[in-house]
């Protein structure tokens, strides 16, 4: 499993660096998961099996939000809480250790598909 490590920079220049590497290190605090960051970011290529799938996971919201927001409001909609992921942010759930196949990782996902189908989104 790869990364494009053009998109590693652009889902970065999106997201920031603190929303980013909360996503994908697997990390719970913003200071382990800064650091694990750079420490891929680095080298992308060689970023554990589990970081790039949860990258890659988040690359596919991040491209549906796009449509509908600019990178301010993609980072917005992240913090956001929700009534559909029973009042959390899709950061609170995506935050941490996450497989993207677990149930509340694909409520996120299903969030995004309906913003990006002009769907209510609240």
């Amino acid at each position: 499993m790869s990364v494009n490590v053009a998109v590693w920079d652009a889902v970065q220049d999106t997201l920031g660096v603190d929303i980013t590497a909360a996503l994908i290190t697997g990390q719970a605090r913003i200071c382990k998961a800064r650091a694990k960051f750079f420490e891929y970011d680095a080298d992308p290529q060689n970023a554990p099996v589990e970081v790039i799938k949860r990258f890659n996971f988040v690359t596919k919201i991040v491209f549906l939000l796009e449509g509908s927001y600019n990178d301010f409001g993609i980072q917005r909609w992240f913090l956001r809480k929700r009534a559909q992921l029973d009042d959390a942010s899709p950061l609170e759930i995506l935050k941490g250790d996450w497989d993207p196949q677990d149930p509340e990782p694909q409520k996120v996902l299903k969030l995004a598909k309906e913003t990006y189908g002009g769907q209510s989104a609240t």
